[in-house]
């Protein structure tokens, strides 16, 4: 992963997310946040919240999850299955990454 300094000097900013999920849409105002999982033990997961109509959201892998509105995330489709995103991070309580791009 890049140094912190070089994300800050392309608009990113990195911090460490280990609360409960409802502290993120805190800082849906900066724009997309990505949550990418650093479990070793897992395949990485990367959840992006988009705004409506984000053209980003297209370009996504199969292995991340597109939510529209972070006011009311309990649950999101990937990959053709309901995932319960509470209990996503429950089961995940290893050290997460959000990036937030400011506009």
């Amino acid at each position: 992963m890049p140094s912190p300094n070089l994300f800050q000097s392309l608009g990113y900013v990195y911090f460490s997310y280990t609360t409960p999920l409802s502290i993120v849409a805190k800082f849906y105002a900066h724009g997309g946040i990505v949550l990418t999982s650093q479990d070793p033990y897992r395949l990485p997961v990367d959840i992006y919240f988009a705004p409506p109509g984000d053209r980003l959201a297209s370009y996504l892998t199969a292995r991340q999850l597109v939510v529209h509105d972070p006011c009311w995330v309990d649950a999101c489709i990937v990959e053709g299955r309901l995932v319960d995103l509470k209990a996503w991070v429950v089961e995940c309580p290893h050290s997460v990454t959000i990036k937030t791009r400011r506009r």
